[in-house]
């Protein structure tokens, strides 16, 4: 533990993993740094989930979960300061509608008596690892982690999957991600697509991995960021610097 309390590193996280895994240099800006990226497809992906998780809490109709995610989309875009007639704002927040209806459609075959939504929970990970905070999207008889997306992926992201583990460990049961995107008239998905999780113990294992990757790097460091940014070192070819004012930053420090 003492090599993550020297950087002020109380708890971990699946998205802190998962952006250690991919590209540590990002992880060290948003997490070390502490300056984090925030796009309108961010807000609008939370703004869904959000909303269709109180639509199926509440057993609200298609038209209460729209609105109040455009609600919770526009008050976030607000305090972030993105213009509501930016361009990317008027596209992500024109995604909504559809994919509130694709989402509703789907999950409402799934609703169970007793189901939880947004559960927090603390994950051990083991000797002088952080715990894990994390929030299961729905809990009924098995985990359901939802991801909405513009474009329906044909195949689960791996990083979904290890977070999708983390909880189906935690809870004793399987586990699914569920991608929520708009319905094509071309028939070739009706914008729900769910895949299991197999074998959640070796995705865990893995995420327990990168914890202990990520405890060696900072030990290595010894509570030094300018040390960090010498073992680190960022790879401006990958996509995660697609932000320029993210590049931007990580051009100051890294230099």
């Amino acid at each position: 533990m003492d090599a993550f309390k020297k950087f002020g590193i109380e708890h971990l996280s699946a998205s802190a993993l998962n952006a250690y895994q991919s590209e540590p240099a990002m992880w060290v800006l948003s997490y070390i740094y502490g300056i984090k990226s925030k796009s309108p497809a961010m807000l609008r992906g939370l703004a869904v989930e959000k909303a269709l998780c109180d639509s199926m809490r509440q057993n609200a109709g298609v038209e209460a979960c729209v609105h109040t995610a455009e609600f919770l989309f526009d008050a976030d875009c607000e305090a972030a300061k993105f213009p509501l007639g930016h361009e990317d704002v008027v596209k992500e927040r024109s995604a909504i509608r559809p994919l509130c209806e694709s989402g509703y459609v789907g999950l409402i075959p799934l609703a169970e008596e007793g189901m939880e939504f947004q559960k927090r929970i603390d994950v051990d990970l083991g000797p002088d690892l952080p715990p894990l905070i994390g929030y299961i999207d729905i809990l009924g008889l098995q985990v359901y982690e939802l991801k909405t997306t513009l474009r329906m992926p044909s195949e689960p992201k791996r990083a979904h999957l290890r977070q999708a583990a983390i909880y189906a460990i935690y809870e004793g049961t399987s586990a699914e991600v569920v991608y929520i995107a708009p319905a094509v008239k071309s028939g070739a998905h009706q914008g729900f697509r769910r895949f299991l999780v197999q074998e959640p113990e070796s995705m865990f294992d893995e995420v327990v991995r990168i914890a202990v990757s990520m405890r060696r790097v900072l030990s290595a460091a010894d509570g030094d960021r300018k040390a960090l940014t010498e073992i680190i070192t960022p790879d401006y070819d990958k996509f995660h610097w697609s932000d320029p004012e993210m590049k931007k930053h990580a051009e100051e420090i890294w230099r």
